[in-house]
């Protein structure tokens, strides 16, 4: 029977659908990444693995993996897999794009506004006993509403962090390789060199 090794915890149901079509080695962990020398023995068997950013698919992984059809990286990029070399030893190597973009955007904005209304700072001031009452300018913190926001990157992730700001009427700058004119236009962008940015 064919083996596929699934690196990280993923949803059962996930599991049962490749159970159905292989013998599924699965390391049960979602924080800690499977050693790697435990890695490279459960390959030496696997005609696919479903891994994650964490393993490095490299020469020696690959040698170490003869009978490997499929690599699926569950992972925006590739980075951490030699695609050049999978392709020569005819290894199908594939990746999720875009699944995390809008995800990414709002942690992203999420994170962004609690820092500017400092949010943990506040609920660390009450959780600690210190709120006696309100004050006018007791951890105001600043508006994002109205402010320049910059922002490193206007790939997938910075268009649609630079979406969410057009509620807050900002000044948005950014830098990036290449200047992207529809980020100008659609979100009002304007770009600046890094130096400029920071």
């Amino acid at each position: 029977m064919n083996k596929i090794v699934v690196s990280r915890q993923i949803p059962q149901k996930f599991i049962t659908q490749l159970e159905d079509i292989a013998e599924v080695v699965v390391w049960n962990e979602s924080l800690i990444p499977m050693p790697r020398d435990q890695f490279l023995a459960e390959l030496q068997d696997a005609v696919a693995c479903f891994i994650t950013l964490s393993e490095t698919i490299d020469e020696t992984c690959l040698a170490n993996a003869p009978h490997l059809k499929i690599i699926a990286n569950m992972a925006v990029g590739y980075d951490n897999i030699d695609v050049n070399l999978a392709n020569q030893k005819g290894i199908k190597v594939t990746n999720t794009p875009e699944v995390l973009t809008e995800t990414t955007a709002e942690l992203g904005f999420t994170l962004m506004l609690a820092t500017a209304r400092r949010i943990v700072e506040a609920e660390k001031y009450v959780q600690e006993g210190q709120w006696k009452s309100w004050g006018p300018y007791l951890l105001s913190g600043k508006d994002v509403y109205g402010s320049t926001v910059g922002i490193f990157g206007m790939g997938d992730i910075g268009k649609a962090f630079a979406k969410r700001l057009k509620g807050f009427y900002t000044n948005v700058l950014y830098h990036n390789r290449s200047r992207h004119e529809d980020a100008e236009r659609d979100y009002n962008a304007t770009f600046v060199f890094f130096e400029e940015l920071l």
